[in-house]
């Protein structure tokens, strides 16, 4: 079987645009992932272990059929996490962070530390390790 080919016009705007070609093709690692150690990757807004695979069933529910599990959503506590944080907290386990809101909306400060289980949770200790 014939490899597909990029039509000519295609290639031209790859070309011209070198960032859609690297969106398009490569896949960013973040880190290592705190539960299985695979690496961690963006997939649409969410950082998650490149091992996980999910199916959507007759119902139209959605379930993991593969990989560990663990991903971090990219709002926590009403703040929005970068790439960055997400590299730094990987590296790190634990980073500092303001930013954060209440429920009633009040401003806070605290430290956003790995969970294998919940992906991360806030610790007001204010103690790094």
């Amino acid at each position: 079987m014939e490899a597909a080919r990029i039509p000519r016009q295609a290639q031209d705007i790859f070309r011209g645009n070198p960032d859609i070609a690297s969106h398009l093709h490569a896949t960013e690692e973040y880190g290592g992932c705190p539960k299985c150690g695979n690496p961690v990757i963006k997939r649409g807004k969410t950082w998650q272990c490149s091992t996980n695979r999910q199916s959507r069933d007759d119902a139209g529910t959605w379930t993991r059929t593969a990989g560990c599990g663990w991903m971090l959503w990219p709002i926590i506590a009403g703040r929005n996490l970068t790439d960055a944080n997400v590299r730094s907290l990987l590296s790190e386990e634990r980073i500092r962070l303001t930013g954060f809101r209440s429920k009633t909306g009040k401003k806070f400060s605290a430290d956003l530390v790995i969970d294998p289980e919940r992906g991360a949770v806030l610790d007001f200790s204010g103690r790094r390790r």
